[in-house]
């Protein structure tokens, strides 16, 4: 099994507050529950909250054996995905932002996901099978895929590769390729001492065969199943990283989330 390289996934990264701290497990039951868990023994331990302590603060893990979906169905979890938490306080950004409008972060954080799987060439794949060729696409270098201009990332970042694959976004929180699970989020929310606290739970199914270690789920798909060859993890996850800070920072900041998600709202099924 290849582990993730904490090192050079700190290398690829252009973020300012998220993942500023990051915690790596081989293993954990959920890595919601770590967040959960982290936040509240500061409570404990401290007897004062320090909102600003965990604000970014990343948990991701090899393997997940507890791992939970939306309406706390079971995640499947094995090594070769990526499985993670970010924890935010958006209030620390923008005390005046209404809590109603925070639900939208999962939309946004979906449509991250999306510009970030499209990156990886998921069009040219469609681009072969359309045209009866099983080759799986050639690559071209990745060591560009993390990179973004951030002035654009907001409104056009990876909005055009996304409208050439078969990935969508079911509402609220599933990305799918051809009918089928690639990718899902589980927001939770934690209200302490009157701190605010979102934990967005990340889950993409990567390098593994899904009819191998998810027999039982015929839903599933994993970008080992589409391409046909591994993914550069380390690469996507820096990607979706910087990407998610300029849009979430720019959501917290201006509450504009028609700009973010205008550009692909196409995408969305219900």
């Amino acid at each position: 099994m290849n582990y993730l390289k904490i090192d050079r996934i700190q290398r690829l990264l252009e973020t300012v507050f998220i993942s500023r701290n990051m915690i790596y497990f081989k293993n954990i039951d959920s890595t919601n529950t770590f967040a959960s868990g982290l936040i509240r023994e500061d409570l404990k331990k401290e007897k004062a909250l320090h909102t600003e302590r965990h604000r970014g603060t990343v948990i991701f893990a090899e393997t997940q054996h507890s791992g939970l979906g939306r309406l706390k169905k079971r995640w499947h979890s094995p090594p070769g995905g990526l499985w993670f938490t970010i924890i935010l306080n958006p209030l620390s950004i923008n005390p005046e932002i209404k809590l109603n409008c925070l639900s939208k972060i999962t939309l946004i954080t979906a449509s991250v996901i999306a510009e970030s799987l499209a990156d990886i060439e998921l069009n040219s794949y469609n681009e072969k099978v359309n045209t009866g060729l099983n080759n799986s696409p050639d690559k071209k270098d990745s060591g560009s895929n993390a990179r973004f201009n951030k002035k654009n990332a907001v409104l056009n970042t990876g909005l055009n590769s996304c409208m050439d694959t078969g990935l969508k976004i079911k509402w609220p929180n599933d990305i799918y390729y051809s009918g089928k699970k690639l990718a899902g989020i589980l927001s939770e929310s934690e209200k302490i001492c009157g701190h605010v606290f979102l934990l967005i739970g990340i889950g993409i199914n990567v390098n593994f065969k899904t009819e191998t270690v998810m027999s039982d789920d015929i839903n599933a798909i994993s970008l080992l199943d589409i391409l046909g060859k591994q993914v550069d993890r380390e690469m996507l996850f820096a990607r979706i990283l910087n990407l998610f800070e300029v849009k979430y920072n720019y959501f917290i900041k201006t509450g504009d989330f028609k700009s973010i998600f205008k550009p692909v709202e196409k995408l969305l099924v219900v």
